[in-house]
């Protein structure tokens, strides 16, 4: 005996219309004769789930018109729902919509009608941003926008935009818990990916209806993020006057920051309404193909060119951010650090004290075309109560980055007083910031003013100390013209910095703070050089 739903829909013996992870669709009919023909039965198969199914049923409801008491005709009607009451058997949720009689856009032979037709993409671009623009007036936000989603009526290019599951309504609490995602990867606008996040605009909408439209007229790629002037992506727009509107259209509304977007659904159709009576007007304008030509291409290149900058901008903010934090989390693991080993070098008379240095703009010469620029320093200091001349020592360690001064170009490409200034910024990605520790001594009088040391400088590798070296003297110069070579023995401690003298270790930031053990291991040498020392 075939079972029925909701004392009225009849499940047919027929293969289901379609079945996912969250539901199944069945083919039923209506024994009390109120609906002929064939309608889908959607059963939602995630007990789960209950939540999802309450907010699809309150986001049609939301968008049907007081006046006329139906829904917007580009969205899928509900005709009947299962009880909303959780307490309901779970098993039995249901919802009852038409049958969409062509298929969804996913499907090959439905898509292969758009590939080559504007008017067909514009038709069924227009009919999808109409929907969601009623939803978004309702505060109702539908973060699923993808191909499986848009539903046609017949053989035409009438469409339903369906499945509301996992929607936003401004109004009602967020269903997903932070670590869930919501919408489809391919299609998701890049904030969804934190997960359900209450932030949500219509711009996230506007991000996946333009991937939408660009999986039409590709014939089914699935746009690589916002790669949409990536060069083998440009066949698909050489195509004449209206596929060049459609890609700069595409270009503002598949942007990685919500607020580089279009903001309303209404500037998406008033940009698709400009593509489809493009022609109609054109036969007014003075300017020929290749102008039209020459300006799309300064277009792109301007859209392209803020693209470019604004991602170099945000690449800058998170070197500034990694910086930051890098910097907070490594002297205060030194800090610890240092604490930890002074409580054994503490006497009754020696007293032992971790705190912050000053770094006075100290800059370290690395090479002759780089150098450390100290950010802050932490020091023990140690000093003998007995010592009758006050002295003090100190072991400084400077935390350092490499001085590399990165310049991001400037988006200019229209005006100016050069014709070459259509050329794109270069892309500077963030960079993973090289840092240094320097281990440093100095040797304090408390008695003389200004606390002034009587001998600084770097400590030395020990395996260094008794070297030979030769120091070129740069005041003294031979008549040849080349500086003057003096042989020196390398101490434990000297004025220079030398890269494969001087204690000191670098990393860069993407290592901390997985490389602790190396740098315990170079606090440990330089705590080891400077007792030895004193």
């Amino acid at each position: 005996m075939a079972k029925v739903y909701g004392n009225r829909w009849r499940l047919l013996d027929k293969p289901p219309l379609g079945q996912g992870g969250q539901a199944t669709v069945f083919r039923v009919t209506d024994d009390k004769g109120q609906y002929e023909g064939e309608l889908a039965l959607k059963r939602v198969k995630n007990v789960r789930r209950h939540d999802r199914f309450v907010r699809e049923i309150e986001a049609v409801r939301r968008l049907i018109d007081p006046n006329t008491n139906s829904t917007h005709p580009n969205v899928i009607p509900v005709i009947d729902h299962s009880a909303l009451d959780e307490s309901e058997n779970p098993a039995k949720q249901f919802l009852v919509m038409p049958i969409a009689k062509g298929g969804d856009l996913s499907e090959p032979g439905r898509l292969s009608l758009y590939k080559d037709s504007m008017d067909g993409v514009l038709s069924v671009a227009k009919q999808i941003a109409a929907a969601l623009s009623v939803a978004h007036t309702a505060n109702v936000f539908h973060r699923d926008v993808k191909p499986e989603n848009i539903l046609f009526t017949g053989s035409g290019n009438d469409l339903w935009l369906s499945d509301f599951g996992i929607c936003l309504i401004r109004e009602l609490p967020r269903l997903t818990e932070s670590p869930e995602v919501m919408g489809p990867w391919g299609f998701m606008a890049p904030e969804l990916a934190r997960g359900g996040e209450l932030a949500v605009t219509p711009s996230a909408d506007i991000y996946s209806l333009g991937k939408v439209i660009f999986y039409m007229m590709s014939g089914g790629i699935v746009l690589p993020r916002e790669e949409i002037y990536d060069s083998k992506f440009q066949v698909i727009f050489d195509r004449g006057q209206r596929y060049r509107l459609m890609e700069m259209l595409l270009g503002r509304m598949v942007r990685e920051k919500p607020d580089e977007r279009f903001q309303s659904m209404a500037d998406i159709l008033a940009r698709l309404d400009q593509i489809e009576l493009w022609e109609q007007k054109a036969r007014l304008t003075l300017l020929d193909e290749n102008t039209f030509a020459i300006l799309d291409q300064k277009k792109r290149q301007s859209l392209e060119a803020g693209r470019i900058t604004a991602a170099n901008k945000d690449a800058r903010n998170q070197e500034v951010l990694t910086l930051s934090k890098t910097q907070v989390s490594v002297t205060s693991w030194l800090k610890e650090t240092l604490d930890e080993n002074s409580s054994f070098i503490a006497s009754d008379t020696f007293k032992c004290l971790v705190q912050d240095a000053a770094v006075n703009e100290l800059r370290i010469a690395t090479g002759s075309n780089s150098m450390y620029l100290a950010l802050n320093a932490v020091e023990l200091t140690l000093q003998d109560v007995n010592d009758v001349n006050g002295r003090k020592h100190a072991l400084q360690f400077f935390f350092c980055r490499h001085n590399k001064k990165i310049v991001t170009v400037a988006s200019q490409v229209l005006g100016g007083s050069s014709r070459n200034q259509s050329a794109l910024p270069k892309p500077q990605p963030a960079e993973d910031i090289q840092f240094a520790i320097v281990a440093v001594y100095r040797q304090m009088f408390s008695h003389r003013p200004g606390n002034n040391p009587s001998e600084h400088g770097y400590l030395t590798r020990q395996e260094k100390i008794g070297a030979v070296r030769e120091r070129a003297l740069a005041a003294q110069r031979s008549g040849r013209g080349r500086p003057d070579m003096v042989r020196e023995t390398v101490g434990p401690v000297s004025p220079s910095f030398g890269k494969g003298e001087t204690l000191h270790i670098e990393f860069q930031a993407s290592q901390w703070p997985a490389n602790t053990e190396s740098i315990r291991a170079f606090v440990k040498a330089s705590l080891d050089a400077f007792i030895k020392l004193i």
